[in-house]
């Protein structure tokens, strides 16, 4: 037996209760970039025994250790688009799903499939965003017909992979997995920034529909996951300052690096990824002031336990930027 396979069996044994409590993982503190590979796989299948969802669709430890280092390594060494954000990114969906309104409200299945959406949202990612891939024609462009580009072909690999004979869906039934695969491509999908606006007016709609959040359909649930994927997969600027502000230098130096890239292929330089041009706290402030900010306020009805706190965090980086800002334009 393996140590990693040991130490899952050990996450497995000692329970639910005791993954919970592993170095903050239940809270918005928690940060993924101070951990190893092996403790990331370790934390993953923590959140999996969370909420037994091992039990409730026969996963094994030998399952996750093979669907989890699949994932690692499909993911390049990007800058922001690498292992560590979608560990971040799930961690924080499952920090969200443990606000016990949301809770409430989702099963078993509802979980499980959004914790899977997280972990395989930027599967592949090249590095290099939607903008690029369309100016430049590349062959995922091509491939998507320029819609939705990247999402597309993170679904796709993301498909082959739960599908896989053997695979992590081993245990699960054929009706099962359908809908598994059905609801992973539309959470998916719904990480491109470009629905951002549309995602927050379904939300808005939905939050201010009592007789929807009483009695919900399967497309109200659908759009609950893909709301709180989305808050996860832009919540960096809510997190404390220090993690916040390593997450923002990651983005800018993918930005950046893909804006050099342009620049050497004669493309259109894409927004914020012009490094003489591209001020990282103005950006990032308006980041904060004009999507994170309106899109949080509409997910704390989902969630208010857990994110209504993450409300003063994001207050509070976004007046760092702010002074930052001020104090550059001084000089």
């Amino acid at each position: 037996m393996s140590s990693l396979e040991s130490q899952l069996d050990t996450i497995i044994a000692e329970g639910s209760s005791a993954a919970l409590a592993w170095k903050n993982v239940g809270s918005l503190e928690f940060d993924a970039t101070t951990l190893s590979d092996d403790e990331l796989y370790c934390m993953s299948f923590r959140l999996i025994v969370i909420h037994d969802l091992h039990k409730e669709f026969s996963i094994t430890s030998n399952m996750w250790i093979k669907f989890i280092t699949t994932i690692k390594d499909n993911m390049k060494a990007n800058p922001y688009h690498n292992f560590q954000h979608i560990m971040d990114v799930t961690q924080t969906t499952n920090v969200i799903l443990l606000d016990p309104l949301l809770s409430s409200k989702l099963d078993l299945l509802d979980k499980f499939i959004v914790l899977l959406s997280a972990l395989l949202h930027d599967i592949n990612h090249p590095g290099m965003n939607n903008a690029y891939q369309i100016s430049a024609n590349t062959e995922l462009a091509l491939l998507y017909n320029d819609i939705s580009v990247l999402e597309s072909m993170h679904a796709c690999h993301a498909s082959k992979l739960l599908l896989e004979d053997n695979g992590i869906l081993q245990g699960v039934t054929l009706d099962t997995k359908k809908k598994i695969r059905k609801v992973m491509i539309e959470l998916i999908l719904g990480t491109d920034m470009v629905k951002h606006f549309a995602i927050s007016g379904e939300l808005s709609k939905f939050n201010g529909d009592k007789d929807r959040n009483t009695t919900l359909s399967v497309e109200d649930k659908t759009l609950i996951l893909k709301s709180i994927l989305h808050m996860a997969d832009i919540s960096n600027p809510a997190k404390s300052w220090n993690t916040s502000k390593l997450w923002s230098d990651r983005v800018a130096a993918e930005f950046f690096n893909q804006g050099d890239i342009e620049r050497t292929e004669s493309l259109p330089i894409s927004p914020m990824c012009d490094r003489n041009a591209t001020s990282q706290d103005e950006s990032s402030l308006g980041f904060c002031d004009f999507i994170v900010a309106p899109y949080l306020y509409q997910t704390t009805v989902l969630a208010p336990t857990v994110l209504i706190p993450a409300c003063k965090t994001l207050k509070e980086n976004r007046d760092v930027w702010h002074n930052m800002l001020a104090d550059r334009l001084k000089d």
